[in-house]
């Protein structure tokens, strides 16, 4: 699709739930990997914008994502708790855009923000912690 931004991929994250609300993008950088939506009708609510469930997953996975990349010793976060404040609105065709910003990655428990952007407009603001546990 023409509305991807450059540099960005598929994530074939492996999950039913995840893949079942993709396609999701990502792009990784020297210093860290961005993820994206492109907002699809399947992604909205009966107001035709963007669900929060779905914002509130891609916040989510992202923030994780940020914490376990940062750590880099093979552990894995599992969500603690998770707030998020719906700032804005989404309609269809917005690629959104999320933007972490870790505050603890040592320890046994990481926290994060995360901001979704549609450009320069936020949508959301979340927050969460997440407890490090060793896959079996």
């Amino acid at each position: 699709m023409s509305n991807i931004a450059p540099g960005f991929e598929p994530l074939f994250f492996g999950s039913p739930f995840f893949d079942f609300i993709g396609p999701v993008y990502h792009c990784i950088y020297p210093t860290h990997e961005q993820l994206a939506l492109l907002l699809e009708e399947k992604h909205c609510n009966t107001f035709m914008v963007a669900h929060g469930g779905l914002l509130s997953t891609l916040a989510d996975v992202a923030m994780s994502r940020a914490l376990v990349r940062a750590r880099g010793d093979g552990t894995k976060a599992l969500t603690i708790s998770l707030s998020i404040d719906f700032i804005g609105t989404a309609v269809v065709g917005a690629w959104l855009e999320a933007h972490v910003a870790l505050k603890k990655t040592s320890g046994t428990v990481g926290f994060a923000t995360c901001e979704i952007r549609e450009g320069d407009n936020v949508i959301v603001v979340a927050n969460g912690a997440f407890r490090y546990v060793t896959p079996r």
